[in-house]
């Protein structure tokens, strides 16, 4: 199963967005500066910081927006052996091998993966703008859990009998 999160025109959508807001910022930053220097009799080191910063934020807008600075594609992909996972477009993408599961925790908003090695890892849902895709995963990943063997909630779908 693979889930891309952000459709092409969207991405698209968004990377127009922040070229827009970048080109503003640097406008008004660089606006901002050539005042400071040049209109005005005084430097003021706190509005020139202030300008400084908008510069550069407008700047990081552009370069996303040219594709300097390229955003990550979004995506849920699972099979048999593994799940992965990118919620955020500048955000880390996450591998996890069913093996390293111990056990997960399935909430409304959230599905937190307990990993062997006593370290969690957390699938937030409100990152995912289609409430039904992220109703979709959610089961998606309980399913496959249990049949992975993996506790879910607390719940163990095969659980080991014990010889009496």
């Amino acid at each position: 199963m693979f889930v891309s999160l952000h459709t092409r025109k969207q991405l698209s959508r968004i990377k127009q967005n922040m070229l827009l807001l970048g080109l503003f910022l640097l406008a008004g930053g660089g606006y901002a500066i050539v005042r400071e220097f040049l209109w005005l009799d005084a430097v003021r080191p706190g509005w020139l910081l202030a300008a400084v910063v908008l510069v550069l934020i407008g700047g990081v807008g552009v370069a996303v927006g040219i594709n300097l600075i390229p955003l990550q594609d979004t995506f849920f992909s699972m099979n048999s052996s593994q799940l992965g996972f990118r919620l955020t477009l500048f955000g880390k993408a996450h591998r996890l091998r069913w093996t390293q599961i111990r056990s997960i925790d399935v909430t409304e908003d959230r599905v937190i993966f307990s990993l062997r090695q006593e370290k969690e890892v957390t699938l937030h849902l409100a990152h995912i703008s289609d409430p039904k895709i992220a109703r979709h995963i959610q089961a998606s990943i309980s399913l496959a859990a249990l049949e992975q063997n993996v506790k879910v909630n607390g719940v163990l779908a095969h659980p080991a009998r014990v010889a009496v």
